[in-house]
């Protein structure tokens, strides 16, 4: 079957109106778990600064009755901080783009504004999320704040092997199919590799790899918690 001769179709016409529905859906993912639960302070420096302190360990607190009172011991505050890092978006609209009438979005200058703003906002939640390590930065260096996980500190109580320490980390691939965090154990001479995942999980000995070398054997040895 084929058109008749002379009949006016979409593909001819002239002047047809678009279809253009008047909103912008963003499909981007948007929140920002971390960033929106933590606690916020207004910060007078680059480096900003607060004090830590801690109670000594429950025990056994009997007196004698009359006895003289003797001053414990005294132990200072800890001073910690971490530096400023600065973000930033850079926006450039054109005063003629602003005067015609663009399809979702009343004016793009505003529109740009609020997209940047919420790009920004993963940004942070990026760079307090990742593993990241503080610096002052310097002329021509951009300084960088410590992340969540440089705040971390781990115990770990090993079955069988006493209480043993965390002497580095970085990033490996466990088994050669997912990226991981990795610290070394040392426990009476011998060193072993660590793997962890989430707040509680597995030490697991063996198949890390870090600059070519084998670390530790395999199998589970113990847990591992943030202390």
């Amino acid at each position: 079957m084929t058109t008749p001769t002379n009949t006016v179709t979409t593909y001819s016409a002239i002047g047809n109106r678009e279809d253009l529905a008047s909103i912008i859906y963003d499909i981007s993912p948007m929140d920002t778990p971390f960033l929106s639960q933590a606690a916020k302070s207004r910060a007078s420096a680059v480096y900003h600064e607060c004090q830590t302190d801690a109670l000594d360990a429950a025990g056994a607190n009997r007196q004698i009755e009359g006895d003289d009172a003797t001053a414990n011991t005294f132990v200072a505050t800890t001073r910690v901080g971490n530096y400023c890092q600065i973000s930033s978006k850079t926006i450039s609209v054109s005063g003629t783009q602003r005067a015609v009438n663009p399809a979702g979005r009343a004016d793009e200058l505003s529109y740009q504004l609020a997209k940047r703003g919420r790009e920004i906002k993963r940004d942070m939640e990026f760079a307090l999320t990742r593993s990241q390590g503080s610096s002052a930065g310097g002329t021509g260096t951009a300084r960088s704040l410590a992340s969540l996980e440089s705040w971390l500190a781990m115990r770990l109580d090993l079955a069988g092997m006493g209480r043993c320490g965390l002497v580095g980390q970085g990033a490996v691939w466990y088994d050669g199919v997912r990226q991981v965090r990795w610290g070394e154990i040392k426990s009476g001479g011998a060193s072993y590799g660590l793997v962890w995942s989430g707040r509680h999980g597995s030490v697991r000995c063996g198949s890390v790899r870090f600059g070519g070398a084998v670390l530790g054997t395999a199998g589970v040895v113990g847990s591992v918690r943030y202390g």
